[in-house]
């Protein structure tokens, strides 16, 4: 493949999924990413994270979210183009590693291997910070490739401060170059950014330390479904994980020695902590590397059977398209459907309430309804999520307690969800506030809306 035929071929693959992807800059939903979203809000307003509220990751999604909260307030395409910005980026920077270290083929192969696969097509319009780290982990890993250790090793001091699941690549990276003996340079830029990141957030609040490391050391184990989250990953995502045998027909499969490492690390890592879907992105870059290699390698050695050679390309764009069609009707009919309840909910507040009314519960609806209807979370408490209780991070009966005192308006709660999952709040709620508000949506289940002013 010719290297400008190559780029052009790069450019309309990326202009197809940034098309595919568009409804989602448009798609209110819940999970996470509007807790991340209300954080950003409160750090525009002065209020610093550790110190002022909870947040259990590294700062640098929230450094990210605040500008733009600051610049456009809540303006939900600007903030799901991050994401989807970042996306695009790691595909180029793939591009330009295979390109550098291989060939256009393999380059192009990749990126298409890359971004169409499941879990990226679905994450990349949702603001969970993933993106943002694997693509700081893809760029660090070109400049690797391309011995400017220094510069890859800031780049994951970046990746680490935005996700610490990034902390397997960097281990694994770091190993290869001990043996080398080439590692300084590359542990000093990470260095450089990591410690300069967790001092002066240490600096900004002791509390640090303990949100975003004790915490999650401290968090009770849950029994999670590792297994069926992985054979799901597997089945979606079939090429991305059958192309990666490939290599046992290359006579240089060391080429991948280092690339196959952090893959099969960062596996087990997945499989030792409870492990949510979106973790695969960080995954996935690595095995498109090792898949557009071996099947570029394939395509080559089988040029002169020309029958073999149009068998295997008709069978894989089958597979591929079949997959690709598959996951854009999943987008559009699922993925892609706003929460139904949320205007409802929105205009219920915005009606019975003033602007100093505060709310309170769900961590994954109520940031999102005080965003949309202009109000605040109690305490600016945002964080709500189980895990808080069960750690012992929050007390319910504390909690509780300051709600009654504090007069806090509506408390918004899912049955069996967070902050609803408890017998302590539906006793609490039933005996101090009134049920105004009740919500049957067709994805999310049940919504109880309490007015608990005159608590």
């Amino acid at each position: 493949m010719k290297k400008g035929k190559a780029v052009w071929v790069l450019a309309l693959i990326l202009l197809v999924f940034f098309v595919v992807e568009l409804r989602g800059l448009v798609h209110y939903d819940i999970g996470d990413e509007n807790a991340y979203f209300y954080m950003g809000k409160l750090m525009s307003e002065g209020y610093l994270p550790y110190r002022d509220f909870f947040f259990a990751h590294p700062p640098l999604k929230l450094l990210v979210i605040t500008p733009i909260m600051a610049v456009f307030g809540f303006n939900l395409i600007a903030l799901k183009l991050v994401p989807l910005i970042s996306t695009i980026v790691t595909a180029i920077f793939l591009f330009k590693i295979m390109r550098f270290k291989f060939n256009d083929l393999s380059g192009v192969l990749s990126v298409v291997l890359f971004l169409f696969a499941k879990r990226v097509m679905l994450e990349a319009t949702y603001f969970l910070g993933v993106n943002l780290t694997a693509m700081f982990v893809v760029i660090g890993l070109y400049f690797f490739f391309t011995k400017k250790y220094i510069v890859s090793g800031i780049f994951y001091g970046i990746a680490v401060v935005s996700g610490l699941y990034s902390v397997v690549p960097f281990v694994v990276i770091l190993g290869f170059l001990v043996v080398k003996r080439r590692f300084w340079r590359f542990l000093l830029g990470f260095l450089a950014v990591f410690l300069l990141v967790n001092l002066i957030m240490t600096a900004i609040s002791i509390n640090y330390v303990h949100s975003v490391y004790i915490y999650h050391l401290v968090k009770p184990k849950v029994e999670g479904e590792n297994f069926e989250i992985l054979k799901d990953a597997v089945m979606e995502n079939l090429l991305l994980f059958i192309l990666p045998f490939l290599l046992l027909l290359s006579k240089k499969w060391q080429k991948m020695l280092m690339i196959l490492a952090v893959s099969a690390a960062y596996l087990l890592f997945m499989m030792k902590i409870r492990l949510f879907a979106f973790y695969f992105v960080l995954l996935f870059p690595f095995l498109a590397i090792i898949s557009g290699y071996g099947l570029a390698s394939l395509l080559k050695r089988l040029k002169r059977n020309k029958a073999m050679l149009i068998g295997l390309v008709v069978l894989l764009l089958a597979v591929f398209s079949s997959g690709v069609y598959s996951n854009v009707k999943h987008l559009y009919t699922f993925d892609f459907v706003d929460f139904q309840g949320n205007s409802e909910i929105v205009n219920y507040i915005k009606e019975n309430s003033d602007v100093n009314a505060k709310l309170f519960g769900d961590v994954l609806t109520v940031p999102l309804i005080a965003l949309q209807a202009d109000r605040d979370i109690a305490f600016n408490l945002v964080d709500t999520n189980a895990m808080r209780f069960l750690s012992g991070s929050l007390d319910f009966d504390e909690v509780l307690a300051r709600i009654k005192s504090e007069r806090v308006k509506f408390v918004i709660v899912r049955p069996g969800q967070g902050f609803g999952n408890n017998q302590k709040v539906a006793d609490f709620l039933n005996a101090n506030c009134e049920q105004e508000l009740y919500l049957n949506d067709k994805y999310w289940g049940e919504f109880f809306v309490f007015d608990c002013g005159n608590a």
